[in-house]
């Protein structure tokens, strides 16, 4: 009995490691590896101050974007003073996005709320149309970007690679 006792422990302290290892592997086959958001944070604050080119900015936040949160696709949209609209700045698949959405959309007027819009969540109210228009840009999140209260854009997100829900934590 303690020999058995003993044996049982012994597989269970080798065995973990073993587990953890297959655990990882099997994590970043699905595109769930954890990500460092302390890490992330602190890189992209690098990137981001060494440069104003806005192309050079968007490209970056989009590989932070692809690293971290794998979505099947994504899009930043910019507000544009002059045509009164948001224009699709940069977007990781081409043709995917439409080159502009109205201020009257109701993405942008989700965005407005300067809160995350998750598909899952959409208020009842607003539920066909906003949802209507998330489909057709087969996108699960929307997060506003804002400078002094005011929308001056907003990112679509698409779902994620792995099939899993986004969270208040991944923002």
């Amino acid at each position: 009995s303690r020999r058995e006792i003993a044996l049982v422990f012994a597989l269970a302290v080798c065995l973990h490691p073993l587990r953890t290892l297959v655990q990882r592997l099997f994590d970043r086959y699905l595109y769930r590896d954890p990500y460092d958001y302390a890490r992330t944070l602190r890189e992209a604050s690098q990137a981001l101050t060494a440069t104003i080119d806005l192309q050079v900015l968007l490209r970056h936040v989009a590989s932070v974007l692809e690293s971290t949160l794998r979505p099947e696709g994504f899009a930043v949209y910019l507000y544009d003073n002059d045509d009164d609209k948001f224009c699709l700045s940069w977007s990781s698949s081409p043709g995917s996005f439409p080159p502009s959405l109205s201020r009257t959309s109701a993405i942008a007027t989700a965005a407005a709320s300067a809160q995350l819009v998750f598909r899952d969540e959409v208020a009842t109210f607003a539920r066909h149309r906003l949802q209507s228009e998330l489909d057709s840009l087969h996108s699960a999140v929307v997060v506003p970007l804002v400078e002094e209260a005011e929308l001056i854009g907003f990112l679509v997100l698409g779902v994620k690679r792995s099939g899993d829900p986004y969270f208040s934590n991944d923002a």
